[in-house]
């Protein structure tokens, strides 16, 4: 049994199968963190872009409430 226990990490760290997948496992996380942030900065282009319209709304309406004779509020 000492003798398996022995050979099994030295037979893994030179099986190429082996390196293979945890190259690709390493590949795998990298490109889904990459794609993560990718889908987050796309949610707030978006947050921001659907925002800004309301945000230019509220910047006119002091002006616009002026000329109609609607006391300004603080």
């Amino acid at each position: 049994m000492k003798l398996f226990q022995k050979r099994q990490p030295q037979q893994a760290a030179k099986d190429p199968l082996l390196e293979e997948l945890e190259a690709e496992y390493r590949n795998y996380r990298r490109r889904t963190a990459l794609e993560l942030e990718q889908a987050n900065d796309a949610a707030t282009r978006r947050a921001v872009l659907n925002f800004l319209p309301l945000y230019d709304d509220l910047e006119r309406a002091p002006s616009a409430l002026s000329g109609r004779g609607v006391p300004p509020r603080h």
